[in-house]
């Protein structure tokens, strides 16, 4: 894959990814909006905090009907990427392959589906853990504001609970749709590089291995807000079963957290891994 390409799937990677963050980013303000309201009201009414445990299933519906987005976005780029793949084999891609194409998109969806079925509940109570924290530490906050000011106690939780939602929004949109969108592109590659033959019902976890000839690159986005580990991994190429060492950790994919990598290898990364290199 020459410079020009390669920068060129980085680019068409990015501006993707930044799109569905807006539009996450709109799902969640609606979102937080609702808790901040419930949880004001119900302490004018009560005098107690909600436990925002019971926003579980609403929480794992907004993540989900993100997930499907981003998956239908990265991995409608099979056929672009079913292309390159045919193309760095020398082999022109024709009218009689759409079948084939659809074939793996088919299992790949079908397989990222599984995945997110899997996880779901994990990442809801994770966003949940932040948001039952954001509540108990503006209440404490509120409650000392109020008494040196004078002002009500549930109009200083509104106004902490509304800085502290919106610090969020934009964190967890990245965070999510990163997640998302590089798991559904390994997960297609590896598809591809084994020509469809995957039986979606044989995975459950979202790990398919693909062919180890394939190679994968990562792509950071170089910037004045990319890590320098992260930067320093720019190029580094691997076998696609390989993990890619960033940081002195191991990672599959940007935003990879399956080998132990740490928050602080992942949160706010926007880099790509290119496959088919």
């Amino acid at each position: 894959m020459t410079t020009s390409e390669r920068n060129k799937r980085a680019k068409r990677n990015l501006t993707l990814k930044l799109a569905l963050e807006k539009t996450f980013s709109r799902d969640l303000v609606s979102y937080f909006n609702e808790i901040k309201t419930d949880v004001v009201s119900f302490y004018t009414a009560t005098g107690l905090l909600i436990n925002a445990d019971i926003y579980q299933k609403q929480t794992e519906t907004l993540l989900e009907r993100h997930y499907k987005r981003v998956i239908r976005n990265f991995i409608n780029e099979g056929k672009y990427s079913y292309r390159k793949s045919l193309e760095a084999k020398g082999i022109e891609y024709k009218q009689e392959q759409e079948e084939e194409d659809e074939k793996i998109k088919a299992t790949s969806v079908l397989i990222a589906l599984a995945f997110v079925e899997s996880i779901i509940q994990r990442r809801a109570l994770q966003l949940i853990e932040t948001t039952n924290d954001n509540i108990k530490d503006t209440a404490a906050k509120a409650t000392k504001k109020a008494k040196e000011s004078g002002t009500k106690v549930h109009d200083e939780i509104n106004k902490g609970l509304d800085r502290a939602f919106k610090s969020r929004y934009a964190m967890i949109a990245l965070t999510e749709t990163q997640f998302m969108a590089e798991r559904s592109k390994n997960i297609e590659a590896a598809v591809i590089s084994r020509n469809g033959n995957v039986d979606p019902s044989s995975i459950n976890d979202g790990v398919v291995t693909g062919n180890p000839d394939v190679k994968k690159e990562w792509a950071a986005i170089l910037d004045d807000r990319t890590r320098g580990g992260h930067a320093m991994a720019d190029g580094q190429k691997q076998n696609m079963n390989d993990p890619y060492i960033v940081n002195g950790e191991y990672l599959m994919y940007p935003s990879d957290t399956s080998m132990g990598a740490s928050l602080g290898n992942i949160i706010n990364c926007r880099c790509s891994s290119l496959y088919g290199v």
